[in-house]
């Protein structure tokens, strides 16, 4: 069966005690690719206790790039520190993004060789609605993903 059945499954079986939402067992892990323009987008997305790290690179994987964004009540926007990789890179920024969006702490690696404009939108946007579903507790559907995206879990 594909994963986004047992996915599925799950939240029918959702008794809704959590408001609608899946209960999530974590740290729980999440992989997607999605196909841009002749590249494979690969997502790993490992939910963690209040916090999510968000991984976005190419079949080549690496780890160039790690940031850390963190909520803070002293400004609008979260905190960002960059623990490898250029502060000022695309990394750093959208988990800036994410942290704001999402109200908490986001560890984000951004592996995109020549990352254009485009793809760093189309990034942006991919990792949001993923987030969303999975925080939310949505089962990842067909009709949710787009053509030729695969999706797994730890679970």
């Amino acid at each position: 069966r594909a994963s986004w059945q047992c996915m599925a499954e799950l939240a029918a079986a959702s008794d809704g005690s959590a408001g609608g939402r899946v209960p999530h067992r974590l740290p729980s892990v999440h992989n997607f690719s999605v196909p841009y323009e002749g590249r494979m987008v690969l997502f790993h997305i490992t939910l963690l206790q209040g916090s999510a790290f968000v991984w976005v690179g190419e079949t080549s994987l690496g780890l160039e790039d790690l940031h850390v964004a963190i909520p803070t009540r002293y400004d609008a926007m979260p905190s960002v520190a960059s623990l490898r990789g250029d502060l000022e890179g695309n990394g750093g920024n959208l988990a800036q993004k994410l942290s704001k969006r999402f109200a908490m702490p986001i560890f984000m690696s951004f592996n995109l060789c020549d990352a254009a404009p485009e793809i760093v939108l189309f990034t942006q946007k991919e990792v949001n609605r993923l987030l969303r579903e999975l925080l939310s507790g949505q089962a990842a559907t067909p009709e949710a993903l787009p053509l030729g995206v695969s999706e797994g879990g730890s679970g």
